[in-house]
């Protein structure tokens, strides 16, 4: 057998590239070769690098130490002993062998690296530390050190220095898996997010929290770093698409479950750089710039996406072709005054930061284009219009999606809000119900169609809504709230106090609830019942004005009057401005025979709200109290001009005008009051004192009996005297 002619260089030849087979081959030349040169050192270190790849781990120790016994200043071979030794878990030796491979060559990156991997194993974390820096400064391109460097910095809780050693990693290796993975858990416990968020990076919940076991174990024996490369778990189904670019989106998706979205616009910037047509980069920065409410930008960007799905679309063949005809009106929406307020507060407006958008060109016509991808651009493009109030353009993208994909739920939902908000009721109730229709789990479209079944007082189709919401959840806190109001609008009182008793006992701290309760035992007379509600009221939030003015009011109608006026100087003190406060302790005062006071008030009520008729009216009472007929005359009229169908204000008229003896004016105002209320008893008194002082007997007692009639005790004494 011809002897083989091996030189030191073989050491260069990188192992892997053998096959088990073409490695017993190797193993017998290698074998042959000693026999026939055994005081050549680089036959028994290429047979140890072999016996190591093949599990020969003690047999490699042996060949090691022969060519460290042949030639003792190779520091390769010091370096392999190391690895050998710290992968049986003796890092003691393995830290021996290291300081000789160091001693042998000063500046040995990968030796320092190694050995700082077994001082971490042997808790010895500062002397860590110290190798990973020296090999750092040593070699400025190599991405381990600054890995492993990281994992000492996140240990110690200096987030942003780790932060900046695992992106030095991905840097240097792009397809890094463990310093993506530990770049997202620095920004989770950076902002204290939720365990799931870290589901971004399904990986690192496998990691080991044994520091020791997260370093990058060994250099291979021939010096060259190997890069990490993605396995399968790792593609994000973007096959196309860098796996850096991939996990730049992963952590932006991270940071804005942190709310930090400018962060995350950053790396999806970095992802669009390395991946130009990288869609999910663009409809992700979009989403961004949509939180950030730059929203130029962000349409830009879903236009950049519906572009890059298009030519996809184009390059693959038709996939999909749909042509949408809208009827938008260019009616201006009417203003909605919306009594059911404070369900949107507390439910939120759902899907408008949390999907994406369409185009900012004619978008009617989407054809080649990936429709469920595509469909969810639309609807989210229509969120984006709604924050801008542009309804028109929402409403168009939103149908475009159900054009693009008939089954999406939450496109029905977003365009019925859309609806509703112009003012076009009947339309947002259809699509409400199209969306629970679609998906049954959507039970935010029934309590929405249920509020405005209330506001256009289908008081019955509400209240079924809302106790099928109860039914799936028994906790649905507004669904009893406003299911309360339904049956105190349908006169169902009980019904109401029981269900608003239900939504505080769910919530001991919604105020609307006890406030609304109040009113209910207010309008029942049950005035310790309304005190005690509106006290909850102020316990709660104590700044809540109207609370005070109706408790105010309720301890007047018990004549508790000095806490009456106590509760309206706190509301004053809240709120000085407000016209009713001023007009209640008006009241007050005039209960009282306060006049002066009663004035007063009145006319810093019509100050702050000169339309105000009850003011108007009441002061009117003042003056014709104090018999200044002309002085309440004037204010009786303004009150009449104000509210034309109010029957006391006529009444008051008449009788002032009885009191200037005109006669026939205070007739045609009783007259006009009985016609706004036919049983306004006092009102047919006075038509029959007109009718008796001008002799006109018969009809006179026929109004002071329909008087009688409705209860008027002052009425039936007349008729006891004058018409027995």
């Amino acid at each position: 057998m011809k002897p083989l002619r091996l030189f030191w260089l073989i050491i260069l030849i990188p192992a892997a590239v053998f096959s088990v087979t073409e490695f017993d081959a190797k193993l017998k030349e290698l074998n042959q070769a000693i026999v026939e040169q055994p005081q050549n050192p680089a036959f028994y270190f290429e047979r140890a690098v072999i016996l190591k790849k093949i599990g020969e781990t003690e047999m490699a120790v042996s060949d090691y130490r022969k060519v460290i016994e042949l030639k003792p200043g190779f520091h390769s071979s010091y370096y392999n002993l190391g690895n050998i030794y710290l992968a049986k878990g003796e890092y003691q030796s393995a830290i021996d062998n290291y300081n000789t491979a160091i001693k042998l060559k000063l500046k040995f990156v990968y030796a320092l690296n190694n050995r700082a991997n077994a001082y971490i194993k042997l808790g010895q974390t500062n002397s860590a530390f110290s190798d990973y820096t020296a090999s750092i400064l040593t070699d400025t391109n190599f991405a381990y050190p600054f890995y492993n460097r990281g994992l000492i910095y996140f240990s110690w809780k200096k987030y942003e220095l780790a932060l900046a050693d695992f992106y030095r990693a991905t840097d240097l290796l792009p397809n890094y898996t463990n310093a993506f993975m530990y770049i997202i858990k620095t920004y989770v416990e950076i902002f204290r997010l939720e365990a799931d968020a870290a589901e971004l990076s399904p990986a690192i919940q496998s990691e080991s929290k044994d520091l020791a076991e997260l370093n990058e174990g060994l250099i291979p024996e021939k010096e060259q770093p190997k890069p990490v490369i993605a396995t399968q778990e790792n593609k994000t189904g973007n096959q196309d698409v860098p796996y850096q670019a991939q996990q730049y989106v992963k952590i932006g998706k991270v940071l804005m479950t942190a709310e930090q979205y400018r962060a995350a616009i950053d790396h999806y910037s970095r992802a669009i750089q390395i991946a130009p047509d990288y869609t999910e980069a663009y409809q992700e920065r979009a989403k961004a710039y949509t939180a950030l409410d730059e929203n130029k930008l962000a349409l830009e960007d879903y236009t950049k996406a519906l572009e890059l799905i298009q030519n996809k679309a184009e390059i693959a063949g038709p996939v999909f072709t749909n042509q949408i005809v809208l009827q938008l009106t260019n009616k201006t929406a009417q203003a909605v005054t919306n009594k059911l307020a404070l369900a949107f507060t507390n439910i939120g407006t759902p899907g408008v930061t949390n999907k994406t958008p369409v185009n900012l060109i004619a978008t009617n016509k989407p054809a080649k284009l990936s429709p469920a991808q595509s469909a969810k651009i639309h609807y989210d493009m229509g969120g984006i219009y709604l924050k801008e109030k542009s309804y028109d353009k929402a409403l168009a993208e939103f149908s475009l999606a159900l054009g693009l994909d008939p089954e999406m739920a939450g496109a029905y939902f977003m365009r019925g809000y859309t609806y509703e908000l112009k003012g076009k009721f009947s339309e947002a109730i259809a699509d409400y119900s199209a969306a629970f229709k679609k998906d049954g789990n959507l039970l935010n479209a029934l309590f929405f169609r249920a509020n405005l079944y209330l506001m256009k007082n289908m008081y019955a189709e509400a209240v079924k809504d809302y106790t099928y919401l109860i039914g799936k959840k028994p906790e649905y806190t507004h669904a009893y709230f406003y299911r309360a109001l339904g049956y105190k609008l349908m006169g169902k009182h009980d019904l109401a106090v029981a269900d608003y008793q239900k939504t505080v006992a769910l919530d001991p701290k919604y105020t609307e609830a006890y406030y609304n309760l109040g009113n209910i035992y207010f309008i029942e007379d049950k005035f310790d019942e309304a005190v005690k509600s509106y006290g909850k009221v102020i316990e709660i939030d104590p700044g809540y004005v109207n609370a005070y003015i109706n408790r105010g009011i309720a301890y007047k109608k018990m004549n508790q009057f000095e806490l009456a006026i106590a509760d309206f100087n706190k509301a004053l003190a809240i709120s000085p401005q407000l016209p009713k406060v001023h007009f209640s302790i008006g009241n007050l005062c005039l209960s009282k025979k306060e006049y002066a006071e009663a004035l007063q008030n009145y006319n810093i009520a019509l100050e702050l709200e000169p339309s105000y008729a009850e003011a108007y009216n009441n002061r009117g009472n003042v003056f014709y109290e104090l018999g200044k007929y002309d002085d309440a005359l004037k204010d009786y009229n303004q009150a009449v001009k104000l509210k034309l169908s109010v029957a006391d204000y006529y009444y008051n008229r008449g009788i002032t005008y009885l009191a200037m003896k005109k006669n026939s004016e205070a007739l045609a105002d009783f007259e006009k009051t009985i016609a706004l209320d036919p049983k306004f008893a006092k009102a047919y008194f006075s038509l029959g004192k007109i009718c008796f002082n001008s002799q006109k007997k018969e009809l006179a007692k026929k109004y002071f009996q329909k008087s009688a009639d409705l209860g008027y005790e002052e009425a039936k004494k007349v008729l006891k005297e004058y018409f027995k």
